[in-house]
C-alpha cells in the first residue's frame, strides 16, 4: 500500500490561496506575511504605482492596511531626487535610519517618520523595461536593512512585483485590445484617444478628490482600477452602425434607440472576453461591466439602460459618467467648437440637480488646477 499508512502530502502551501482571492490588497497581505517569516522585519509592505505620462506616483495597495500612514497618495517622480535616481540606476534606495529625514519637506517622509517607521527600502519595479512603480519595505527598527534581508528581499519583491504587476498588465492589455477592435470595426476608434485618457485621469481626480473631502471612501485599489478601467465605457460602440456612429448633426428617434443599446453591447462584450481571460478576477469584471452598462444612467432614474436612480447607481459609473460629459463638451467636435472649463461647469452643476451625482461633480469643479494640468498633458488636436 502507497506510503504505508503516511502523509504524502504533508505540506500546505500556504500561498495557494493568492489565486482565489479578487482584491489586490487581500494578496500583499499574504506575501506580506509570508515575507515575515523569513523576514520578521518588514512591518509594512506599499505598493505605488507609475504613470509615464504624468510623471506622477499614486499609491496603490499596502498590508497592513490598518498601518498603512499613505492613503490617497500622489506625487511627481520628479519630486523626489532619491527615488528618480533608484529608477535610473534600477537599484533599490536603502535608508537605515529615517530621522535625517525628520526636516525633508516631502510628504511621504513626514507620514512614513511620523508613524514611527525607522527604516526603509524603496524597491523599483519594471514591466517591459519600463518603469511600473515602486515597493516600499518599512520597518520600526533602525539599522534592519543589510545584505542578508536584502537577499531576501529581492525575491520577495520580483514575486509580489509578477504577483501584483502581473494582473494589471493583463487588464492594461485586455482594454487596450477593446479599443484596437473599435478601430478595427470602423477604420478609426469610436472615441478619440485622447479623450480616453483625459477622461480617465478626470476620473481618479474625483474619486481622489471625494476621499480627501470625506464624502466617500474609496480605498487606493479601486481608485487605481477605475482609472485603468474608465475607457471601456463606451466600448459598447463597437456594435453600432458606422452611418450613425459617426453622424453629423442630431440623431432622429430611432437612431437614438440604436445608440441606446451601445451599454448593453458593452457590458456582453466585457462579460465575454473577461470570462475568456482565465484568471482574471472577479471582482475586476464587475467593476467594468458596471462602467460599460451603467454609465449612462441618471439620479432621476431616467436614464438608459436599466432606468437606475440614486444611489441604484454603483460609485464607479457615477464618477466615469461626470469625466465623460465634462471631457466631451471640453473638447472640439466636428459640429461645435469646444467649450471652456467654466461653462463646462456651469452645465455640469445644473445636470447635478437631477441626473449627474453632486458630489462628483464639485469634487471635479474644485480641482480647477488639477483639470488644468491634465488637458495640456493630453491636448486635443486642433480640428
Amino acid at each position: 500500500m502507497e506510503g504505508r499508512g503516511k502523509a504524502i502530502f504533508p505540506f500546505a502551501d500556504s500561498l495557494a490561496v493568492l489565486d482565489r482571492t479578487d482584491s489586490q490588497n487581500e494578496r500583499l497581505q499574504l506575501l506580506h506575511r509570508s515575507l515575515q517569516q523569513h523576514c520578521g522585519i518588514v512591518d509594512r509592505v506599499a505598493l505605488t504605482l507609475f504613470d509615464s505620462a504624468n510623471g506622477l506616483l499614486t499609491s496603490f495597495v499596502a498590508s497592513p492596511v490598518e498601518e498603512n500612514p499613505l492613503v490617497h497618495y500622489q506625487a511627481p517622480l520628479a519630486s523626489m531626487k532619491s527615488l528618480q535616481e533608484a529608477a535610473e540606476t534600477g537599484r533599490p534606495r536603502v535608508v537605515n535610519d529615517l530621522d535625517p529625514f525628520i526636516v525633508s519637506p516631502s510628504h511621504h517622509a513626514q507620514r512614513i517618520i511620523g508613524h514611527g517607521f525607522a527604516s526603509g527600502v524603496a524597491w523599483p519595479l519594471f514591466r517591459q523595461r519600463q518603469l511600473a512603480g515602486f515597493l516600499f519595505f518599512n520597518s520600526y527598527r533602525k539599522n534592519a536593512f543589510r545584505d542578508r534581508q536584502l537577499e531576501t528581499l529581492a525575491i520577495f519583491a520580483h514575486l509580489i512585483s509578477n504577483h501584483l504587476l502581473g494582473e494589471l498588465d493583463a487588464v492594461r492589455t485586455l482594454v487596450a485590445a477593446l479599443r484596437v477592435a473599435g478601430g478595427l470595426v470602423h477604420d478609426m476608434e469610436p472615441e478619440p484617444a485622447d479623450h480616453l485618457e483625459r477622461m480617465s485621469r478626470f476620473c481618479s481626480l474625483i474619486a481622489l478628490e471625494l476621499c480627501r473631502s470625506g464624502r466617500w471612501n474609496l480605498d487606493d485599489e479601486f481608485i487605481q482600477l477605475l482609472t485603468i478601467c474608465a475607457p471601456l465605457h463606451d466600448v459598447g460602440k463597437i456594435g453600432l452602425p458606422t452611418d450613425i456612429l459617426w453622424k453629423n448633426g442630431r440623431l432622429n428617434t430611432t437612431e437614438k434607440e440604436v445608440v441606446h443599446t451601445h451599454p448593453g453591447k458593452g457590458a456582453a462584450l466585457v462579460g465575454d472576453v473577461m470570462a475568456a481571460h482565465r484568471g482574471h478576477p472577479g471582482a475586476m469584471a464587475g467593476l467594468v461591466r458596471n462602467i460599460a452598462l451603467l454609465h449612462h444612467e441618471t439620479l432621476d432614474g431616467r436614464g438608459y439602460p436599466e432606468g437606475r436612480g440614486g444611489e441604484d447607481i454603483p460609485p464607479e459609473a457615477r464618477i466615469t459618467a461626470v469625466a465623460d460629459v465634462f471631457d466631451s463638451l471640453t473638447s472640439p467636435r466636428s459640429f461645435r467648437p469646444a467649450w471652456n472649463n467654466d461653462q463646462a461647469f456651469a452645465l455640469l452643476r445644473l445636470l447635478a440637480i437631477d441626473k449627474l451625482d453632486p458630489d462628483c461633480v464639485e469634487a471635479l469643479v474644485n480641482n480647477r488646477d488639477g483639470i488644468e494640468a491634465i488637458q495640456m498633458t493630453f491636448p486635443s488636436p486642433t480640428p
